[in-house]
């Protein structure tokens, strides 16, 4: 048996939050069921444990703001209540009770004053676009208009959801390998300007010129000890500098789309992009919002600038009588599949169903591509450093090897 926490409502719409034993989630929701709760959020018990540290929101509760994951979790719980039969304003002041979020709670707690005040959701989301993207807002409006709040609303907790986890899995696959890179960098940084130069009286002080890998080492060590801040600000300066020059939209797009030809790197990033791109547009469809409206929306969510100028000229296409496929095999890099499976969606007359597949097979190829991609490069990495570690040691040993030759 486990321990699982839950947050729920009563029939009489009092939220209430607690602790109970069950064999698993599932074994906890119907315990909650049977006691005539309506089960909002239930997670296993376990914050001591290493996933649990690891998953804190360790600056998000002094942000002073809601994080993504935050309003993800937020409509989740607003989803399972409507789905509940709760009314919309009793749902908002529950999540507004239930999290324990000072950020989120002032954030729920001032849309809630708003939709009293006779406000459409919609329009109090809308107000607080940094915290709420157009495609959420839009998909909230559709459904206030085709009355279906708790349709729309589930479907935006599994697409936030979805998103999420795609971000998540990338970021836990490149936490090992910029480990490797940033220890790395400080163990060479400090066999060179710290253990080296310790030896360096000592070589000094036999009179005799040192092998040409130890005089290679001690140079380098020189060269970081004297420039090594000065390089520092250099690279910084040059990252504020490119950083500045990305503001520029002619750069903008000319960097992004020679990142798109990036041996590797490139057919990462666009397919990433592609699913982003096709859940979002299947998310939108979904829920009712006209097509060009759902690309101009979509456009602000891909990242690379140059398929999203590839993006608006499709809906151009798109305006003046082309079907979704045939726009979007004019956009240069936009994937042949991506394109043959939309058309099949269209003359399937289930589009928004195959957008949705189409995000998951693109969203799981892009996993598999970072895999391949960390299994030729860690053992890379790991040579290149074991090589460079070597290479100081042998630099010492050399050295004092000539220094005992000249002794006997």
């Amino acid at each position: 048996m486990s321990t699982f926490r839950y947050k729920a409502v009563r029939p009489s719409g009092e939220a209430v939050e607690g602790e109970l034993e069950a064999a698993n989630r599932q074994g906890a929701v119907s315990q909650l069921a049977d006691m005539g709760y309506v089960p909002v959020r239930v997670d296993q018990a376990g914050g001591s444990s290493l996933a649990g540290v690891l998953s804190m929101d360790v600056f998000g509760g002094k942000s002073g703001r809601a994080s993504a994951k935050d309003i993800m979790i937020a409509t989740r719980e607003i989803a399972t209540l409507l789905e509940a039969g709760v009314e919309l304003e009793r749902s908002l002041g529950i999540v507004v009770e239930l999290t324990g979020r000072p950020a989120v709670q002032t954030l729920f707690r001032d849309i809630l004053e708003e939709v009293r005040g006779g406000s459409s959701l919609s329009d109090a989301l809308e107000k607080r676009a940094n915290r709420f993207p157009p495609s959420y807002v839009s998909m909230v409006r559709a459904g206030e208009m085709g009355g279906a709040l708790p349709v729309v609303f589930e479907r935006l907790a599994t697409y936030m959801e979805s998103a999420h986890a795609a971000r998540e899995n990338l970021r836990s696959a490149l936490i090992y390998p910029i480990l490797l890179l940033v220890m790395a960098c400080l163990s060479v940084a400090v066999m060179v300007t710290v253990v080296l130069p310790q030896f360096e009286p000592l070589f000094a002080s036999a009179g005799k010129e040192l092998p040409l890998l130890t005089r290679i080492m001690l140079a380098a060590s020189h060269g970081v000890e004297r420039y090594g801040l000065i390089a520092l600000v250099l690279v910084l300066l040059g990252v504020a500098l490119f950083r500045q020059r990305l503001r520029n939209t002619a750069f903008r797009l000319a960097w992004h789309r020679r990142l798109l030809s990036a041996p590797l790197l490139g057919n990462l990033l666009l397919r990433l992009d592609i699913a982003r791109f096709a859940r979002t547009l299947g998310t939108l469809l979904q829920n009712g919002v006209a097509t060009l409206a759902a690309f101009a929306i979509v456009r602000e969510t891909v990242a690379n600038s140059y398929l999203a100028e590839g993006l608006g000229q499709a809906a151009e296409r798109i305006q003046s009588g082309a079907t979704i496929s045939d726009a979007l095999v004019a956009v240069p890099r936009f994937p042949d599949l991506a394109a043959h499976l939309i058309r099949v969606g269209e003359e399937t007359g289930r589009l928004e169903e195959m957008l949705v597949r189409l995000a998951s097979i693109y969203e799981d190829d892009a996993r598999r591509s970072v895999q391949r991609l960390l299994a030729v490069l860690l053992p890379a990495l790991t040579a290149l450093i074991g090589l460079f570690i070597a290479a100081i040691i042998a630099s010492i040993f050399l050295a004092i090897l000539s220094v005992n030759q000249l002794a006997f």
